[in-house]
């Protein structure tokens, strides 16, 4: 799926290498290499079927709760799908198995269900951050 790939170059447009190639990302990796293969959980691609974001572009944000992500949001205008959607990509910290973790604690009911986070935006990349490969 392109989320994956489009997700995952976003993310290392801001953090870079260390984060690219860091042990917590190898599933990614797969999944982009072999798209033909589920090998990361659907509900890890939230399709938003609100449209009242400001801004319509996509954007990319660092989520702490309910567990440390990275979130990449694509917009109606950024995808060519009938919703928005948000990718979550691991952090360098949290839950070991972060997909299992989140199938786990946030199993989609009939219904769907409303997860609130928390999460700081940090826009989207217009070039190489790379600020862990930076970082001191």
């Amino acid at each position: 799926m392109r989320a994956w790939l489009a997700a995952y170059l976003a993310a290392i447009s801001w953090f870079g290498y260390r984060y690219a190639l860091h042990e917590r990302l190898y599933v990614i990796r797969q999944q982009i290499v072999d798209p033909g293969t589920e090998l990361l959980p659907r509900a890890a691609i939230n399709f938003v079927a609100r449209h009242d974001l400001r801004d319509p572009q996509p954007l990319s944000a660092m989520m702490a709760q309910p567990v440390e992500a990275v979130v990449v949001y694509f917009s109606l205008e950024a995808v060519n799908t009938a919703c928005a959607m948000s990718v979550l990509l691991p952090w360098l910290t949290g839950p070991a198995e972060f997909y299992l973790a989140l199938s786990d604690r946030y199993a989609p009911s009939e219904h769907g269900r409303r997860i609130d986070v928390q999460a700081r935006a940090l826009g989207w990349p217009t070039g190489p951050a790379l600020t862990l490969d930076f970082a001191a």
